[in-house]
């Protein structure tokens, strides 16, 4: 029969056990055993250690207690993986009875499940605390240093547009000059083809940067349609500035190419390449822009002669904000967005590009666009 205190101990998930000073299980409430892992076995003259691994190599401490030479041991929470699949979490703890000479060690053992699972859970949630402040440190420092990228962009936007405006502005007021002074002059032709490509870099830095908003947010959309790759090549050729035109040699073919494309983005593509490749080249030579048709594929080759670029930063050529060493430190100007738009661009129109350089050879870029064009889905602005 079960005694009043043991069945009050029951419902409230303790059980307990004396001890003689071996350490060995003398006398135990009947609940005991459900505290026991595996098969059921004998409690009465069982070693605590054989009974429950976490006691195993703590014999000395424990019979230290039973003695009266330590404090009382307390061990919480032990977790218990139980065949259901669920885990029971048990409190151990371990006494002297100063009144019992014969069995002076106390074993009490608790199920402590529905605190073991508070405690996990605030354990597992002070985890993910420290994760979320860990990744909200990260994306702050990361929006930081993006905060950063935008002011210094929008600065040198702003540079680059006040220089060609300030340009243009000039040129607009010498023109304006001879004409209230009644004085033409030959070189108003000269002054008007300066005026168009400063013009044109304006336009084209300006739908640089509106391109990148579009494809940081995925929505750049294109407009295809027909037309002729060589009479844009040939066009954007007669846009640059006008001590450069000579500099520029084609090599197309004299029957055109037509292919179904985005004109303006494709004047953005080859502008970016373009004036690119006439920065690297030296005053005294030329830059080709090759055109043929491959297959189903118009190829357009963009060729310099500067010093090309070392084979280990080509894989971070294409990569917003990126600027070559010979960039930085030949103070060539540049916001590091030409060849990021170039690839987009050309991508959004389902080609690619390729780069292949050799130091000291010049570089060349490799556009590929197919002739009938985008597919649909690379048009819309979903």
């Amino acid at each position: 029969m079960v005694s009043i205190p043991e069945l009050i101990l029951a419902r409230h998930g303790i059980a307990f056990a004396r001890l003689d000073h071996e350490l060995r299980v003398r006398e135990a409430s009947s609940n005991l055993a459900a505290f026991l892992e595996g098969e059921p076995r004998s409690l009465i003259g069982a070693s605590l250690p054989d009974l429950w691994v976490e006691f195993f190599g703590m014999e000395d401490l424990l019979k230290a207690i039973l003695q009266g030479e330590a404090q009382e041991l307390h061990l919480a929470p032990i977790a218990r993986e139980l065949p259901t699949g669920t885990t029971r979490y048990l409190s151990f703890e371990v006494s002297r009875l100063e009144d019992n000479a014969a069995l002076p060690g106390l074993l009490l053992v608790e199920d402590i499940t529905p605190y073991g699972e508070l405690e996990q859970h605030l354990i597992q949630d002070r985890n993910e605390m420290r994760l979320l402040r860990a990744e909200l440190v990260r994306t702050n420092a990361e929006l930081q240093r993006l905060n950063q990228f935008k002011s210094t962009i929008l600065a040198m936007t702003a540079h680059d547009l006040r220089s060609p405006l300030s340009a243009l502005m000039l040129q607009l007021n010498v023109l304006l000059r001879n004409v209230q002074a009644g004085q033409p002059s030959a070189a108003w032709l000269e002054r008007i083809r300066w005026m168009q490509y400063t013009a044109g870099k304006m336009k084209n830095l300006i739908a640089d940067l509106l391109d990148l908003e579009q494809a940081e947010r995925g929505r750049l959309v294109l407009h295809p349609a027909r037309c002729d790759l060589v009479a844009l090549i040939q066009h954007l050729a007669s846009t640059v500035p006008p001590d450069a035109v000579h500099r520029i040699e084609l090599e197309v073919p004299a029957e055109g190419l037509a292919i179904v494309a985005d004109s303006e983005r494709l004047q953005q593509v080859f502008y970016n390449l373009v004036e690119n490749a006439l920065k690297y080249t030296p005053s005294n030579q030329c830059v080709t822009v090759a055109i043929r048709r491959q297959e189903e594929w118009a190829l357009v080759e963009v060729r310099d002669r500067g010093n090309g670029i070392a084979s280990e930063e080509l894989p971070q050529l294409f990569q917003m904000y990126y600027r070559t060493r010979e960039a930085q430190q030949g103070a060539v100007a540049g916001k590091g967005l030409g060849l990021f738009i170039v690839r987009t661009l050309v991508e959004a129109h389902g080609g690619r590009v390729e780069v292949r350089c050799e130091l000291d050879q010049g570089t060349t870029f490799s556009v590929y666009l197919p002739v009938n064009g985008p597919a649909p889905t690379e048009w819309s602005d979903s």
